[in-house]
């Protein structure tokens, strides 16, 4: 009996085992994950930086976490085909986020970034000349990722799309020109110490007067919000005559509403909000400068953004109000805030603002 009872105990052990083993092999499988590439137009123009889409779909019926990965400029790659067939790696700037972070894709689920094909200015760019090219995006070959606790290495499978390239007419070629040569003015500045950003929305406002009509305009009009909003929001601006600082902020006024205008990805920077950090650049400038218009636009699309962030619209409504001249309003807003949220992020926000209100309103002696 004893003997029975030691085989019986060996067999369910060994069964036990195996069953482990078993389930471990099933779960380090590889893991198919889609890499899909978009693009919003499939034509471009040689040297014209096009806007893409790039998404990560998960086809399988479990959740998987990919860490130490950032959907951005760094990740995926992309890759363009040669006269040969062959692929190779086109430079696309800068991550857009730093990696670390954890990305969480839920079965049938995907995320998405929707990018420029280059984030920084050089006009030495593919693509360089005319052609039918393919284009993937390739996802890093160590990939790997987590599946219900357990490691697995990720089986990357990238689609690839076709992109048609015309040449470039005679003022497309004298815009490309304008920017070579404006490139290298602006390696001379660099050097010579000189503000970046003031040379950058210099260059981008001479470029928009003379070919602000071509295809690289809409790039140059992004570029120079950017530029504005650097310079402005830096000691630079201080060296600058007081009224070219009004003209400057009626640029920049214009730009980003463009941004606004055409989505993402030209809208994404200035639709960012940290309240660490003052809340938004582009915000408050345009409340340091009375740009109501764009105050509320700003603030309309930062709630679209984020539909549930109660307290935060209100405290963006609150500083819309007031830049109307609308104070009593704004005073309710600032309340009703203090009401709900009272140990808020916002509330010691909230009770700075309504003290300006106050402060302001007892210089001008109105109520």
């Amino acid at each position: 009996m004893r003997p029975q009872m030691h085989m019986l105990a060996l067999l369910l052990i060994l069964g036990l085992a195996n069953r482990v083993l078993v389930g471990q092999e099933q779960a380090l499988a590889p893991f198919p994950l889609h890499m899909e590439l978009e693009l919003d137009r499939r034509e471009c123009v040689v040297g014209e930086n096009f806007t893409l889409v790039t998404r990560v779909y998960n086809p399988n019926s479990q959740t998987v976490i990919l860490r130490d990965f950032t959907l951005g400029y760094e990740q995926p790659r992309l890759e363009a085909s040669s006269a040969d067939g062959s692929f190779r790696s086109i430079y696309c700037g800068p991550a857009e986020t730093a990696p670390g972070e954890a990305c969480q894709i839920g079965p049938g689920g995907s995320v998405t970034h929707r990018r420029f094909a280059y984030q920084d200015l050089s006009v030495m760019r593919w693509p360089d000349r005319a052609g039918v090219y393919r284009l993937r995006a390739v996802a890093p070959t160590t990939g790997s990722g987590q599946v219900n606790g357990v490691t697995v290495k990720i089986d990357w499978i990238c689609s690839e799309v076709e992109l048609r390239v015309r040449e470039a007419s005679a003022i497309e070629r004298s815009a490309i020109d304008f920017l070579r040569d404006r490139q290298e003015q602006f390696d001379t500045g660099l050097r010579e110490g000189k503000s970046v950003s003031l040379l950058l929305a210099t260059t981008c406002r001479t470029f928009l007067s003379d070919y602000g009509n071509t295809v690289y305009a809409p790039e140059v009009r992004w570029r120079l919000a950017r530029a504005l909003v650097d310079l402005l929001a830096s000691s630079d601006r201080r060296k600058l005559p007081s009224q070219t600082v009004v003209e400057l902020v009626s640029v920049l006024d214009e730009a980003v509403t463009y941004c606004l205008s055409m989505g993402l990805p030209y809208s994404a920077e200035f639709l960012t909000w940290d309240l660490d950090r003052g809340g938004s650049p582009v915000f408050e400038l345009a409340t340091k400068h009375s740009r109501v218009e764009l105050l509320q636009h700003i603030a309309n699309e930062l709630n679209h953004k984020v539909p549930d962030d109660d307290d935060a619209d209100r405290y963006r409504r609150a500083i819309v109000l007031d830049a109307m001249g609308s104070k009593h309003e704004a005073r309710q807003e600032i309340n009703a805030l203090l009401g709900q949220y009272p140990a808020g992020i916002y509330a010691k926000h909230a009770q700075f603002l309504l003290k300006e209100i106050d402060r302001r309103a007892a210089q001008q002696g109105s109520p």
